[in-house]
């Protein structure tokens, strides 16, 4: 089984990003606004030329009608590019698809519900598998990924979401010791 769109994913290339939530992308000739999911940066790159994966929703309420949903890194004319997800709510999905369809079994196994965003003290963690919390993240701020001549890169500040993971450490070692010395 594999995770698949509502709809079929549109090739598109990278005008511009226009702020945090936004970029301008070249689909067929016309210039279209549209949603970024990745609010930090991807990588070192500068995105302008960037092919990118776009979808198209028809949701009424919607400011913008596409999202970018991946990039890609290779030569823009490559037949089999490899693609970059950056829709970090989508990763969440995968991953209960994943779950749920038991093709991580080989990380977390033995279990019959899987439950979304679950409270663990003052932190709310993606997911509870069974009796394991699992936080799924999807860092772009660096990219592992070798990059096609035609990819510049620019100057980037280091970046760190350390608060946020060691908040979470935090509330599994209190979890942890109430389990193995309850009060």
């Amino acid at each position: 089984m594999k995770y698949v769109f509502d709809k079929e994913l549109q090739e598109a290339t990278i005008i511009k990003r226009n702020s945090q939530f936004t970029m301008n992308v070249d689909i067929d000739g016309t210039i279209v606004k549209c949603h970024c999911p990745a609010t930090t940066r991807i990588g070192d790159v500068d995105l302008a030329g960037v092919k990118c994966l776009v979808s198209e929703s028809d949701d009424p309420k919607r400011k913008l009608k596409y999202t970018v949903e991946a990039v890609s890194f290779d030569d823009p004319d490559s037949k089999d590019k490899n693609w970059i997800g950056i829709n970090l709510i989508l990763s969440n999905r995968i991953v209960e698809f994943l779950l749920n369809t038991h093709q991580l079994d080989e990380m977390v196994s033995g279990y019959d519900e899987v439950r979304r965003e679950v409270f663990l003290g003052i932190s709310k963690l993606d997911f509870l598998v069974g009796n394991t919390y699992l936080e799924v993240k999807t860092p772009l701020t660096t990219v592992n990924v070798k990059y096609g001549g035609q990819i510049k890169t620019k100057k980037v500040t280091p970046f760190s979401s350390t608060d946020r993971m060691v908040k979470h450490v935090r509330e599994l070692a209190s979890a942890i010791f109430s389990v193995i010395a309850p009060s």
